[in-house]
């Protein structure tokens, strides 16, 4: 669930939103603070492995190319 999140970041260059509906509502209160924000695409991919007792667990992201997969 974590991995599938819309993305934001911040390069030292303003405020970089992903363009998607769950983000849109955040660039006018962000720009009335002052910051600069724009809209761009986002093209990490994230991983996750979670272990927790005996169990591992795995994630990958839908937006690139991966799977999770085990033994």
């Amino acid at each position: 669930q974590a991995i599938d999140l819309p993305r934001y970041g911040s390069r030292n260059r303003g405020i970089e939103l992903e363009r998607v509906p769950q983000l849109e509502p955040l660039a006018r209160p962000l720009a009335d603070l002052g910051h600069s924000v724009r809209f761009e695409e986002q093209t990490s991919g994230l991983h996750v492995i979670a272990i927790d007792s005996a169990t591992i667990l795995g994630g990958a992201d839908p937006r690139r190319e991966g799977v999770a997969v085990g033994d």
